[in-house]
């Protein structure tokens, strides 16, 4: 079995990969595509997102590996792979608003320092880039082609229900041995929880990280329209 190397060759190339399709393919359908084509690209992007997980539940559950400890939705990429092909479809305000700051603070991260064992070119490899990378593709597909913005107010509620989210996972993962959104423990691959201290003392950096890593996001909007304004 091939085993993942973090900031090998393999890892920068699919991050370039993810980043370059994340912009090129937008700019392509709003610049250079026909306004009937646009759709069709939509409903792809979509149902490849949902396609993408449901293989990964499918291939685990055949090789026996599967386990609700670990392969449950219950983090912020699985519910962004699960709300953005509704955004695109539905191109819905309220759900982009979370796929937004879930999708560009959580999927950004997952590419950086994913927590996989299996290298290239296994299918788990593909299988994590390409979700991944789908979330990061529908949230900058909504913005750039369908003209959807993330606002401040939105920002500070997508903060709001992410605390919120965390009873109720800290509920499931004491009750099934879980540690969806890593508030049980840290990953065994590497990952910034490493520089945040022992368990449950990083939590509170972890929180805090999360603020800023919405607010990061959300920064080019503002300096944006600053920029314009002036």
């Amino acid at each position: 079995m091939n085993t993942f190397e973090l900031f090998g060759l393999q890892h920068f190339l699919v991050i370039l990969i993810s980043l370059l399709v994340a912009i090129l393919l937008p700019w392509f359908v709003k610049n250079r595509l026909k306004l009937t084509w646009e759709y069709p690209i939509r409903l792809i992007l979509a149902l490849s997102t949902w396609i993408n997980e449901i293989s990964m539940w499918t291939y685990r559950v055949m090789d026996g590996t599967y386990t609700f400890q670990e392969h449950l939705p219950l983090h912020l990429c699985g519910f962004s792979i699960i709300l953005s092909p509704i955004m695109l479809m539905k191109k819905n305000q309220k759900i982009y608003d979370l796929v937004y700051f879930w999708g560009l603070g959580g999927a950004i991260q997952a590419l950086l320092t994913p927590t996989i064992e299996h290298g290239f070119p296994t299918f788990l490899f593909f299988q994590f880039f390409y979700g991944h990378g789908m979330i990061i593709l529908s949230v900058v597909y909504a913005t750039v082609v369908l003209g959807m913005r993330p606002t401040f107010s939105a920002m500070i509620k997508t903060s709001f229900i992410t605390l919120g989210l965390l009873v109720p996972i800290g509920i499931v993962n004491w009750m099934i041995g879980s540690n969806y959104f890593f508030i049980s423990g840290k990953p065994e691959t590497p990952t910034l929880l490493d520089f945040m201290g022992p368990w449950p003392f990083y939590l509170v950096p972890l929180t805090v990280v999360g603020f800023i890593v919405f607010w990061l996001v959300y920064l080019p909007f503002p300096l944006y329209r600053k920029f314009r304004s002036t």
